[in-house]
């Protein structure tokens, strides 16, 4: 008998230190995550505003391989020796997965992404119009002092920061790693900067490399973060960043925002929050009735920065949803990005199995390959478009809704009046004539 009680305590001693170490283990990692995006905050630099250009942040720095292990739990350089040296051979769908994560953790603070060609040029020349633009004194840049090319890098890259920043404080804007925009030319991703493996001197300050398609990994081709500053009320600011997260949608003459209307873009716009869930200002909008946003749209709409867009805001019709939502896919779940067959689970919030509170920061999981966000799930979306009984319907389900309610062709329906707190909306713009 003494011996049986001894056995089962030994056996109970194990088992609780093995979670004690495991508890331990989890915790040391959190804590490494954490100080890298409180790291990666640190290092964002808010870039003058212009006519084009409102409320930016770019990173000083290339994403490193430190940062890059410590999120994503691998380093796929080719140049792998870590620590502060760019992450490069990454593919544009890994730098969407990298910016998920990261924006799961820095959700409150800042919501990163990718640059467009046009943001990174006008940040990389820093306001001036010369090839490697102005210097940290104000002059022309000389190319030795702040880029790494083929013929002085010995064909391999460098610890970010270096060489000399721009004159807005930013660094290896040229040469050391091609950093990937979001910008496509003939169906290609843009890459900017050039290399210090792939590019001479005299090509590097107007490189432009195609990377072929989303998934495609290029030799010393890394990123920089752009970010939108959460706790930045200013009007134009935000409106700004709302014209931003538009896309084009191929063949239509309209443009669908990348998230779902958020609880910051509301309360800029109409004063308030009606959310049941709040705590982070880039949670979807909710309890909102299709008066209320058509509200929302009427005020947006006549706003002196929409007019001076040229753009006009609507809600999207069931079909043109439908359209966006597939991204040409012919199943029930949008192609995910690179044309990949879509995974519901990767893409999209619903059902207690798969979701752990009501409502998520938008842009929490994959887009789909026209690079919209929570098309399946998070918060149900109204269109403009009535049923046979003139009810006014909804699509693309929610956090609390099973996975088939989440498919793109499932829809429901409700009085202009109605609200709930799953229940909120997303933007489609056209050209105002």
């Amino acid at each position: 008998m003494y011996k049986q009680v001894l056995c089962c305590r030994i056996i109970k001693y194990f088992f609780v230190s093995l979670f004690v170490v495991v508890s331990l283990n989890s915790m040391a990692n959190t804590d490494k995550i954490e100080n890298i995006c409180e790291d990666i905050i640190s290092q964002m630099v808010r870039i003058p505003d212009s006519n084009e250009h409102t409320g930016l942040w770019f990173s000083k720095y290339e994403v490193t391989q430190k940062q890059w292990e410590t999120i994503m739990g691998y380093n796929p350089s080719r140049n792998s020796i870590g620590g502060s040296f760019p992450v490069d051979s990454v593919s544009l769908l890994e730098c969407f997965e990298f910016i998920r994560r990261l924006n799961n953790r820095c959700s409150n603070k800042f919501l990163f992404r990718l640059p467009t060609e046009k943001e990174w040029i006008y940040a990389a020349l820093a306001g001036s119009n010369r090839d490697f633009g102005l210097g940290l004194n104000g002059k022309k840049s000389k190319i030795d002092n702040i880029c790494w090319y083929r013929e002085n890098s010995g064909f391999c890259t460098h610890h970010v920061g270096e060489k000399q920043p721009n004159f807005w404080g930013l660094y290896d804007m040229h040469g050391n790693v091609s950093e990937i925009t979001t910008t496509r030319r003939n169906g290609k991703i843009i890459a900017k900067g050039g290399s210090s493996f792939d590019h001479k001197k005299e090509t590097v300050a107007n490189a432009a490399e195609e990377v072929s398609d989303s998934s495609s990994i290029s030799n010393y081709t890394g990123f920089r973060l752009v970010g939108l500053q959460l706790s930045d009320k200013d009007e134009k600011c935000v409106i700004k960043n709302l014209i931003d997260q538009l896309v084009e949608i191929p063949g239509k003459n309209y443009m669908i925002s990348s998230f779902e209307v958020t609880q910051e873009q509301w309360e800029t716009i109409m004063g308030e929050n009606p959310s049941v869930f709040t705590g982070y200002t880039n949670l979807p909008v909710e309890r909102v009735s299709l008066n209320d946003c058509y509200q929302f749209i009427e005020k947006l709409n006549s706003n002196k920065y929409i007019i001076e867009s040229k753009l006009v805001f609507r809600l999207p019709r069931r079909e043109e949803w439908i359209h966006a939502c597939l991204a040409g896919s012919t199943n029930s779940v949008g192609l995910m990005v690179g044309g990949k067959t879509g995974d519901i689970n990767l893409m999209g919030w619903f059902g207690v199995s798969n979701c752990y509170v009501p409502t998520n920061p938008v842009g929490g999981k994959q887009p789909n390959d026209f690079g919209l966000y929570d098309m399946h799930g998070n918060v149900w979306e109204w269109t403009s478009d009535v049923d046979a009984d003139g009810f006014f319907i909804f699509v693309g389900g929610g956090a609390r809704s099973s996975k088939q309610k989440c498919f793109a062709e499932s829809w429901n329906s409700a009085k202009s009046e109605f609200w709930d707190c799953n229940l909120g909306f997303r933007l489609l713009a056209e050209i105002r004539e």
